[in-house]
């Protein structure tokens, strides 16, 4: 498909018309996840967006996009009832599995006992600090691999992106709208501040659409596996901070044109200033966000000291 802003994308698989072959598991099938949970007496979780991958086809092309290899540290986010972080293990690299689910966090210590490189932690993703997570602390590199809950997928992608600086890259399955967003090109469907930050921070590629009809329960919409492999370097030299006060001044009005949305929050310009900027920087103010390159946001950002505004 191309090339979009310096980000490449991976020809899409639709999997709607493959089907698993053959059960690999309990783990790994409708059946099979019914009956561990009805065992159980537990019932998937709405609030917590509780749905189990039943694809074993998929499962295996995430840990393939992950390229793991047996010195690597993988941190699995929301483990469920195992069968990602089986397939993890089964690669040699040392797995830190995090579950939220206290009541799955005890059928996972039975599914997860043979697997003596996988360290469980029973928690929140977005509470946990280094020194919880155990092995995925400062020291080294390390790569996450998760199914991410729809109501939580952008909180945890900030995470994993501003303060997880050892992450390496990502392996996430998240709502296809959201993949979208995160490979938008500048102009393009669903291209806003989420695409900036994550084009900042790492290189995206969708690889995979996931049907519906993967999970139990079936959710409403689809999904997508995407790779994020984190920039050595960010693509502009610029302060991030000046950089993504622009972006959100930007975005934060998004229907205006940038000579009137870069007067808000956090920027709070005046007209002739905004004006002023933008002629400075070589930028048709009537304009508006989506159309902006990570490029342009940043030769704005780098105007602002020379000009003294406030940040």
């Amino acid at each position: 498909m191309g090339e979009t802003d310096g980000h490449p994308i991976h020809p899409v698989v639709d999997g709607s018309a493959a089907e698993p072959r053959g059960d690999p598991g309990a783990i790994c099938s409708v059946r099979g996840v019914r009956g561990r949970l009805q065992a159980a007496g537990l019932r998937p979780s709405r609030r917590r967006g509780q749905n189990f991958l039943c694809h074993p086809g998929i499962l295996a092309a995430v840990v393939e996009a992950a390229d793991l290899h047996p010195s690597d540290v993988v941190l699995e986010i929301g483990a469920g009832l195992g069968a990602l972080t089986v397939e993890l293990a089964a690669t040699g690299a040392a797995v830190v599995a995090v579950e939220i689910d206290r009541a799955l966090c005890g059928l996972l210590e039975a599914t997860l006992s043979a697997n003596p490189n996988v360290h469980l932690v029973c928690g929140d993703i977005l509470r946990l600090d280094r020194d919880e997570m155990g092995a995925v602390g400062p020291a080294g590199t390390f790569k996450v691999v998760a199914n991410l809950p729809y109501c939580l997928t952008s909180p945890i992608l900030e995470r994993m992106l501003l303060e997880w600086t050892a992450m390496s890259m990502a392996v996430i399955m998240v709502q296809e709208e959201v993949a979208r967003r995160m490979v938008a090109p500048p102009g393009g469907d669903g291209y806003g501040s989420l695409t900036v930050l994550v084009h900042y921070y790492a290189r995206a590629e969708l690889l995979r659409l996931v049907p519906a009809s993967a999970f139990w329960p079936r959710p409403d919409v689809r999904s997508a596996i995407v790779r994020l492999t984190r920039h050595t370097c960010p693509p502009v030299d610029v302060d991030p901070g000046r950089f993504f006060s622009v972006v959100r001044a930007a975005f934060g009005q998004r229907r205006k044109q940038l000579r009137n949305s870069l007067t808000g929050p956090p920027l709070g310009l005046s007209g002739s200033q905004a004006r002023d900027l933008l002629g400075q920087a070589g930028i048709d103010g009537t304009r508006r966000a989506e159309s902006m390159s990570l490029t342009e946001f940043a030769a704005l950002a780098q105007l602002l000291p020379r000009t003294g505004y406030a940040v």
